[in-house]
Formats: C-alpha cells, sequence, structure tokens
C-alpha cells in the first residue's frame, strides 16, 4: 500500500464491498427482512419529501418547482400505492400512502405562494 493515497484504499475497498455484494445469493436473504429494509428506504423518501415541503413553506419567493414534477411524482406514487394494494406488498403500499399524502401536502404548499 506503499503510494496509495487513502483516498484510492477506500476506493479499492468500495470496489470490493460492491463485488461481494453482486456474488451474495439473494435468495438467502428472507421475505421479511426485504421487506422491512424497503420500509426503512420508502420511508426515507418520505422523509425528503418532507423537509422539501419544509424549505418551501419557509421560503417567500416563488417556488422552482414545477407542476408537471409535482404532478408526475404524484401519479408515480400513486400508481405504486395501487400495485402494493394489488399484489399485497405491505412495504409498497404502506411507504407510498406517505408519499401520496406528502406529495399532496407539497401540491398545496407551493399552489398556495
Amino acid at each position: 500500500m506503499g503510494g496509495q493515497s487513502v483516498r484510492d484504499r477506500y476506493s479499492l475497498l468500495a470496489a470490493q464491498s460492491l463485488v461481494y455484494a453482486f456474488r451474495m445469493n439473494l435468495s438467502d436473504v428472507s421475505e421479511n427482512t426485504f421487506e422491512a429494509v424497503g420500509v426503512c428506504f420508502g420511508l426515507l423518501g418520505s422523509v425528503l419529501i418532507a423537509v422539501q415541503i419544509h424549505a418551501e413553506w419557509v421560503n417567500p419567493s416563488p417556488s422552482s418547482l414545477s407542476l408537471v414534477f409535482l404532478f408526475g411524482f404524484l401519479s408515480n406514487y400513486a400508481f405504486w400505492l395501487l400495485y402494493g394494494v394489488r399484489f399485497r406488498r405491505f412495504a409498497v403500499w404502506f411507504v407510498n400512502v406517505a408519499a401520496v399524502l406528502l406529495q399532496s401536502g407539497l401540491i398545496g404548499v407551493v399552489l398556495l405562494k
């Protein structure tokens, strides 16, 4: 490791970790584990929408978010909500209920500006 920088060593470690992740057998991971991780990642996305709502609320200037963008994401969340309900996938419908509600709130805040 003589001439390697710290960044190079971390890059190598990250690359090795990715190779390991792709080699692991995903069928060994339980369905419940995937479901729990899916809920966590989905709720993280909803937290980001909440952060955007706050940013729009406290900023008095006109929003830079287009209605096409806002309604496009609302449509996307609504579709995945229906998909989750139709196929009884808790992680999918649960996080998309939150996303639809929050995205609707974001649209409301932007329209009130």
